[in-house]
C-alpha cells in the first residue's frame, strides 16, 4: 500500500455519516508495461452492496485515462493466493 500512497494510486473509501462509519474499502493500482492494473480492491462486507466497489472501479478506470494509459487490466484468481 505503501507504493500506492507515493504513486498516488491508492484510494480509500470512507463512510463518515451515518450510524456506522469508517474505512468502507480500497483500491490500488499499478502501472506494468505501460497498462494499468488494478492490483487491489477490497470492501468490508459492512459496507457491501451500497456502490463503494463500482465507485473505487470509476475512480481507478478515471486514473488510467487521466494518466494516459491505453488498458487496465484486472487480475483474477480461482484461488486466492
Amino acid at each position: 500500500l505503501d507504493e500506492g500512497v507515493k504513486n498516488g494510486s491508492l484510494w480509500v473509501a470512507c463512510v463518515c455519516s451515518g450510524p456506522i462509519q469508517g474505512i468502507a474499502g480500497y483500491a490500488l493500482a499499478r502501472i506494468m508495461e505501460s497498462s494499468g492494473h488494478l492490483a487491489q480492491i477490497d470492501v468490508s462486507p459492512t459496507f457491501m452492496r451500497k456502490g463503494i466497489g463500482s465507485a473505487l472501479v470509476k475512480r481507478v478506470i478515471g486514473w488510467a485515462k487521466e494518466t494516459g494509459l491505453k488498458a487496465l487490466w484486472l487480475p483474477t484468481f480461482e484461488q486466492i493466493p
